[in-house]
């Protein structure tokens, strides 16, 4: 739901929140046991052995080890046989798992790296009272109140804001804070840059002060998106990629025939 392109007060209406009173404690336990922590998940951690023998699962490297275990056979059963093509062959095969181990590890550094930019903390409005809660126990509907120094704890739109300006380089890229208005209208389709009417998870209030209610928490904030990419081992397939893997198949399996 495009929260940046309604009134503030039909996003407070539709979460069913109150901008005074906030959500009452019952609630907020109801809705976090619904949708979970706050949090940023990660994918279970596996040894670098696992990771590492996970890489010779790919057609192409089993070729290859074939193609090498082969070239060995012939050239031990020569009688000057030279050993430097199975060689070459395994040490490829091993560099290429090496670089496969490396991207996971780099993947992991990242996520970990967004999980440090987390909230710890959040002050929120629950029964008509500010009151400091550990950030993980954020819901959607919670009426939050950011200052500057303050790390944003969830994605949320703008009720009513004073000079408020977010760093948000690590979703959009722009190394300047943004301003942010808690009235400025923001059609649909808007890119991440241009919704001023929202602050966002992670990101850094660097000047004023403002109310807001959560409108995503957890995985479904922005940030929350990037880290379910780097929890993503298989990158989506082109075409042109599944047509040269069945033509490497056939070229494969045609070599290993003939030899």
């Amino acid at each position: 739901m495009d929260w940046y392109s309604m009134s503030a007060a039909d996003a407070v209406k539709k979460l069913g929140s109150s901008v005074d009173r906030g959500l009452s404690s019952r609630e907020a336990e109801k809705r976090l046991g619904q949708d979970g922590e706050n949090i940023l998940r990660g994918k279970k951690k596996k040894s670098i052995i696992a990771e590492f023998f996970e890489q010779f699962k790919d057609f192409t490297v089993i070729v290859l080890l074939i193609a090498s275990g082969v070239s060995f056979a012939t050239s031990f059963l020569e009688e000057h046989g030279d050993f430097a093509d199975p060689i070459m062959i395994l040490i490829i095969v091993i560099l290429n798992a090496a670089v496969g181990v490396i991207q996971q590890r780099r993947a992991e550094h990242s996520l970990e790296a967004l999980k440090s930019m987390s909230a710890p903390t959040a002050a929120v409005i629950r029964d008509g009272k500010e009151t400091k809660i550990p950030a993980s126990e954020v819901v959607r509907g919670d009426i939050i109140e950011v200052r500057a120094g303050d790390l944003v704890p969830a994605d949320a739109r703008l009720i009513s804001s004073h000079s408020l300006s977010a760093q948000e380089s690590a979703l959009t890229g722009e190394s300047m804070p943004c301003e942010k208005d808690a009235l400025i209208g923001i059609p649909e389709g808007s890119p991440q840059a241009e919704l001023k009417n929202m602050i966002f998870s992670s990101s850094v209030i660097t000047a004023g002060h403002a109310r807001a209610v959560v409108t995503q928490t957890g995985m479904d904030t922005a940030v929350g998106k990037i880290a379910h990419l780097l929890n993503t081992e298989d990158e989506p397939t082109t075409p042109l990629q599944i047509k040269l893997a069945k033509i490497g198949k056939v070229l494969g399996i045609g070599a290993l025939a003939i030899c």
